[in-house]
């Protein structure tokens, strides 16, 4: 389980905080500017790919982004 992966969470709170309360254009920088940054600051991960061994933490995190586009 990487930790990185919870980075995909930032996104839509910064969208979503963004259009209320802060600069609206956080999003936008956060995704064509920060995010490619630290792809190419961390580089290639010498880890193994994730396997089935913990699929409930893969699925958190898509019902994390599927919810409150429900709703």
């Amino acid at each position: 389980m990487r930790p990185q992966y919870l980075l995909s969470l930032l996104l839509p709170a910064v969208v979503i905080a963004g259009n209320g309360l802060a600069w609206p254009g956080a999003g936008i920088v956060l995704a064509l500017g920060a995010y490619p940054l630290l792809d190419l600051l961390l580089g290639d991960s010498r880890a193994p790919p994730p396997t089935a061994a913990a699929p409930h933490f893969f699925d958190a995190i898509l019902y994390a982004h599927v919810t409150p586009a429900l709703r």
